[in-house]
């Protein structure tokens, strides 16, 4: 990458990055099913203009995982949205948008048996929290229980990718673990009675965690093609 791309890919991600710190306080303080909407845009028009760049640069030496990727940030849009309109059609959208992230992490790293020790642990420790919490999820338990199994799964896939690639993977992961701590800070929020410190922690460490997925498509596709030129 030349040093005109790398300033433009710079300076594109920090105006998105600005602009999604603007509408996540906007939709904070303010609520509303326009606001959330355009906070979710933002973070797939950030996956969109870096997957669009990566082609653009041909720097498409992981092609599966910025494509899918982008994918599951769609999904993540829609099911965020959804929440406001139907929370489990909104969890189900969420649960596509997590198993689209978990196939992108095995284009950087394979599926093996040692991954099971990681997403066994971060299931264990989801179910757990949920348990021993006692919160009263009533009728949505099947659908709350499911969906931490599949978080976790993603989490847990996530963590492996630093024994493959240090920076990469610890970068994808903070990512993961920032979307995971948000569905659990809503959870608690919505059967909890966290309330509003809940909504807050819950919008703290979602929009900066798809924004580091987003942005984790550029990273991940000029890494990669650089160790390919090597």
């Amino acid at each position: 990458m030349n040093k005109k791309q790398f300033i433009t890919l710079i300076t594109v991600n920090s105006i998105l990055f600005v602009s999604m710190v603007i509408t996540d306080i906007l939709y904070m303080l303010n609520g509303g099913l326009g606001l959330k909407s355009l906070a979710s845009s933002v973070f797939v028009l950030t996956s969109l203009i870096n997957l669009i760049l990566m082609f653009v640069y041909k720097k498409t030496a992981s092609k599966g995982f910025i494509i899918i990727l982008f994918i599951g940030q769609i999904f993540a849009m829609l099911g965020d949205i959804l929440l406001e309109i139907n929370f489990m059609l909104g969890a189900i959208f969420f649960a596509i948008g997590h198993i689209f992230y978990f196939i992108s992490y095995c284009f950087i790293k394979k599926f093996c048996w040692k991954d099971l020790l990681f997403i066994g642990g971060a299931i264990l420790i989801s179910l757990s929290v949920i348990l021993l919490s006692k919160i009263d999820l009533g009728s949505m338990a099947p659908l709350i229980f499911g969906y931490a199994i599949v978080i976790s799964c993603m989490l847990g896939k996530s963590a492996t990718l630093i024994l493959q690639d240090k920076k990469i993977g610890f970068y994808i992961f903070i990512g993961s673990l920032m979307f995971y701590l948000s569905d659990m800070f809503l959870m608690f929020r919505l059967f909890g009675g966290m309330g509003k410190i809940g909504s807050v922690l819950c919008l703290a460490f979602y929009y900066p965690a798809e924004f580091v997925l987003a942005t984790s498509i550029a990273i991940v596709g000029c890494k990669k093609q650089q160790e390919n030129s090597n």
